[in-house]
């Protein structure tokens, strides 16, 4: 969760929505934690089943997914006015405006086969959008499925990096939200029996 002049943002891998178990699990965060906006990633459901989901907890939502995929989804409280919904890239890069934000959803492609896929998301896709972005305070959240600095990795930290995006964010004066807050603390997101990493 990121606090950012009052509104509460959050980002979340929901592994897909593929039972009555994980539906109730994505309604009862949403009670739980109250969040303003929600970044959602590897989504499976299209616009029309998610809006009915969550419809009865006050929420509306923007798709970012197509029929064969898994995609990206933001929520956002109905009293919420929100702008300017796009889709970047089909089920990988979509964004909203609210106020004086653009706020950019990200689901990178995974896993080591899919490097160069995710290395061009970054410098081509999300460089050129977010650079043609102006006036507006830039929001980005997701899934990255990579890192940025070694810290953020306990395990091999030079195969998870991503050059690309790190120029990204820099080109664009980003920080990262979390270890401005959090200076000294792992945070790992991604822990699997031998490795952990911080790629969301």
């Amino acid at each position: 969760m990121r606090q950012l002049h009052g509104y509460r943002i959050w980002t979340l891998n929901i592994n897909c929505l593929v039972n009555p178990s994980s539906k109730l699990g994505l309604l009862e965060f949403l009670r739980r934690n109250d969040p303003d906006l929600l970044c959602l990633q590897e989504v499976n459901l299209l616009q029309p089943e998610l809006s009915d989901m969550i419809k009865p907890l006050r929420y509306n939502c923007y798709c970012n997914v197509t029929e064969t995929g898994r995609g990206t989804a933001i929520l956002w409280k109905e009293t919420f006015i929100v702008t300017n919904q796009r889709t970047i890239v089909p089920d990988r890069l979509m964004s909203i405006d609210f106020g004086l934000y653009t706020l950019i959803n990200v689901y990178g492609p995974s896993g080591r086969a899919r490097r160069q896929d995710r290395a061009d998301l970054y410098s081509t896709n999300l460089n050129l959008y977010l650079a043609g972005i102006r006036n507006r305070i830039k929001v980005l959240g997701g899934d990255f499925n990579c890192i940025v600095e070694k810290r953020d990795a306990k395990n091999n930290p030079g195969q998870k990096m991503s050059k690309e995006l790190k120029v990204v964010l820099m080109n664009n004066d980003m920080i990262d939200a979390y270890r401005h807050v959090n200076p000294a603390t792992d945070g790992f997101t991604f822990i699997r029996k031998n490795s952990a990493s911080r790629i969301d």
